[in-house]
C-alpha cells in the first residue's frame, strides 16, 4: 500500500512540474513582470495574443497594488497579522470559521475512528463510513454549485442550521429518544451531518481565508490557518473518546449543537459576503485602499512600446 502511494506522489510530482504554472498575481506582486505575462499566456492558451497578455497583466497588476503595492512583500512580517489593526481583525475572522467549522461536530478524522465505542455517534459499520464520505462529497459539490449564486453567507448559514439539528438529533439518539432502533437513528443523523457540513462550512471557511487576506500577507495567512486547522483535529481525534468517557455522547452532541447555533449568529451578523467581487474588493472590504500601510504608490500603466523595450534589453 505503501509503495501505491508513493507511485501516485510520484505521478503527481511530475504532473506538478509540467503543468503547474506560478501564479500571475503572485508574481505581479513581486514584481516580476515577464513571467507573470507568460503565466498569462500559459493558463489561457493565448500564445498568439502576447500583446493581450501584457494588457491583461498590466490591469492585475494596477488592481493588486491597490493591496499590495511595491516593496509589501519585503516589509511584511508574519506577526504583522497580530500586529496590524487591518490584518488582525481578517485572522480573527478565519480563526472564529476554524473555531466554529471543529468545535461544530465531530470531524471526518474521528468519523473514521473505527476504535471509538458503539455508544458514540460515529458510522457504526464500513458501509456507513463509505455512504458518509459520499454524502459529504454530495455536500461540497452542491456548495460549489451554489456558494456564488447565493453567497456565502447562506451557505454557512444553512450548512450551520443544518449542522446544530443533525447533532441534536445524534443527542437525542444516544440517550435513547430515536422512532426504532437507537444505531439506525444515529446512523441516520451522522449521514445527514455530513451532507450539512459539506454543504458550506467544509470548505468555506477556507475560502475567505484566501479572499480577506492581501497577496503579500495571503500564503502566511493561510498557513497559520491551516495549522490552526490541524491542531483543531489531532486534539478532537483525542478528546471525543475522553470526553466520551466522562460526559456522553448526548451532552457532546449538545454542546456542538450551541456551538453551530453561536456560529450562525456569528456569520450573520459579523462575516462580510465576498462573493462575485475580485480580489481586491474583497480585501477593500476589511483593509481600506486608502489605508494600505506599506510600499508606494500603484505604478502607472507602462506603454507597450516601453515594455517592448524592456523585453529587448532583458
Amino acid at each position: 500500500l505503501a509503495g501505491v502511494c508513493a507511485i501516485f506522489n510520484v505521478i503527481a510530482l511530475i504532473i506538478a512540474v509540467i503543468c503547474v504554472v506560478e501564479s500571475p498575481r503572485w508574481l505581479l506582486a513581486r514584481e516580476m513582470r515577464i513571467e507573470a505575462v507568460e503565466a498569462f499566456t500559459t493558463l489561457r492558451g493565448a500564445w498568439k495574443e502576447r500583446e493581450a497578455m501584457e494588457d491583461v497583466a498590466n490591469i492585475v497588476a494596477r488592481e493588486n497594488a491597490k493591496t499590495s503595492p511595491p516593496g509589501a512583500f519585503a516589509a511584511f512580517r508574519w506577526y504583522d497579522l497580530l500586529l496590524d489593526s487591518h490584518l488582525s481583525r481578517s485572522m480573527m475572522i478565519t480563526c472564529a470559521l476554524v473555531c466554529i467549522q471543529q468545535l461544530g461536530g465531530l470531524s471526518l478524522a474521528v468519523h473514521d475512528d473505527g476504535e471509538i465505542p458503539s455508544s458514540g455517534a460515529v458510522p457504526s459499520s464500513t458501509d456507513t463510513r463509505i455512504a458518509y464520505v459520499v454524502t459529504l462529497l454530495f455536500g461540497i459539490m452542491v456548495c460549489s454549485r451554489m456558494v456564488d449564486y447565493m453567497g456565502r453567507k447562506p451557505c454557512m448559514l444553512a450548512s450551520l442550521a443544518g449542522m446544530c439539528l443533525c447533532n441534536l438529533a445524534m443527542a437525542s439518539a444516544a440517550a435513547g429518544y430515536a422512532l426504532g432502533s437507537a444505531r439506525d437513528a444515529l446512523d441516520v443523523a451522522v449521514i445527514s451531518f455530513a451532507f450539512f457540513y459539506g454543504l458550506g462550512m467544509a470548505a468555506i471557511p477556507m475560502l475567505i481565508t484566501v479572499e480577506l487576506f492581501p497577496q503579500h500577507a495571503r500564503g502566511t495567512a493561510i498557513s497559520l490557518t491551516l495549522t490552526l486547522y490541524w491542531s483543531y483535529v489531532f486534539v478532537e481525534t483525542f478528546a471525543y473518546e475522553l470526553a466520551l468517557d466522562a460526559f456522553g455522547a448526548s451532552a457532546i452532541h449538545i454542546f456542538f449543537a450551541v456551538v453551530c447555533a453561536a456560529g450562525a449568529i456569528y456569520v450573520k451578523h459579523t462575516i462580510l459576503e465576498t462573493a462575485n467581487r475580485a480580489l481586491e474588493d474583497t480585501v477593500a472590504l476589511v483593509i481600506p485602499q486608502n489605508d494600505v500601510r506599506v510600499g508606494a504608490v500603484a505604478p502607472s500603466k507602462p506603454s507597450r512600446r516601453k515594455d517592448a523595450k524592456r523585453v529587448v534589453i532583458l
